[in-house]
């Protein structure tokens, strides 16, 4: 029994070498540069841990861990801190950062056009993200799982905003989307529990119900158009994180993402008398601010078909997060 367990312990011992020899080779022979795209190329430097993309036009699309350069430590592998992009890239390919938990800050040139779906999905470091005007599109789960980001401000070129684009991002606290989207799909902000306040543009037209799901700190909006266009389109939607908040209409927004007092006072229209909501003018004439504390009681039907729809959205939530653990 002895001679047994010393050989078993041997072998096992044999394979742990092994493997820690494959481990370091492969780390040793790991490439530090190549080509990302037709005319895109990649430089890795090991001693400050900076990825270097030149070149231009598109990136590719990445599948999984399919990437050339590291993205996290792999024995005696160094860790990507710093990746530079250049002004003439048109495209993030998708997945391209996913999972780089070293990155903590990173900036979109005015040359992208398009942020691929998961480019920097679980960059769970990311602090800082400065996105230049020149995006058309994030792409579905562009930033989620980013836990460290604060701040964010989408520019006004940006057109499409994919879904769970900024899931899970636990820090986050405020939100500027001044672009051109129409709407916020299914989970953009899913899961971001510190969110304060969220900036919206004029152009939105649709909400998902679950757009905020979980965003319980939501106390602030501030919406670009007038308060019609604003009580048309929460009229239309469940997502119950944005009716409880307190809306203010009719704001622009600076450069810096910090809203401007309105240039003129906001309209206050004459309200039909089925709906539901109430909105109060102010003493001053520099804006007009929504309460959903003081909507008019509804009925008693309308309280059972908010609660039924309500579990709907419970087990919709729940089943998007079953699908993810598998994904």
């Amino acid at each position: 029994m002895a001679k047994i367990l010393k050989k078993s312990l041997a072998v096992f011992l044999a394979l742990v070498c092994a493997m820690s020899m494959t481990v370091v080779s492969l780390a040793e022979v790991a490439p530090t540069s190549g080509q990302c795209g037709d005319n895109v190329f990649w430089s890795f430097d090991e001693s400050t841990g900076t990825l270097t993309i030149s070149g231009k036009g598109e990136m590719v699309l990445f599948d999984g861990d399919a990437r050339p350069w590291p993205f996290y430590n792999i024995g005696s592998q160094p860790e990507l801190t710093t990746v530079v992009l250049p002004e003439s890239l048109v495209t993030i390919g998708s997945g391209a950062f996913n999972g780089c938990i070293a990155l903590s800050s990173t900036v979109i040139p005015k040359s992208v056009r398009r942020i691929g779906d998961e480019a920097y999905k679980d960059c769970e470091n990311l602090k800082t993200v400065t996105i230049n005007s020149g995006v058309k599109a994030i792409g579905e789960r562009a930033f989620s799982g980013c836990f460290a980001l604060e701040e964010i401000i989408i520019p006004d070129t940006v057109s499409t905003l994919g879904q769970q684009a900024f899931q899970n991002c636990s820090e986050l606290k405020k939100v500027s989307v001044r672009g051109q989207i129409t709407q916020l799909g299914f989970f953009t902000f899913n899961g971001c529990e510190k969110l304060e306040s969220l900036d919206l543009p004029k152009s939105l037209r649709y909400i998902d119900d679950g757009a905020a799901y979980g965003c319980e700190n939501l106390t602030e909006i501030n919406f670009e158009g007038t308060t019609e266009e604003w009580l048309k389109l929460i009229q239309e939607t469940e997502c119950r994180e944005l009716k409880d908040s307190r809306v203010t209409c009719g704001y622009s927004f600076t450069q810096q993402g910090t809203p401007d007092e309105p240039t003129t006072e906001p309209e206050v229209p004459n309200f039909p008398e089925e709906s539901t909501t109430k909105v109060e003018e102010q003493t001053t004439s520099s804006e007009n601010v929504i309460d959903s504390e003081e909507e008019e009681d509804i009925s008693l039907w309308d309280k059972i078909l908010d609660f039924f729809k309500g579990i709907g959205d419970f087990f919709k939530s729940i089943f998007k997060k079953v699908k993810d653990l598998f994904e």
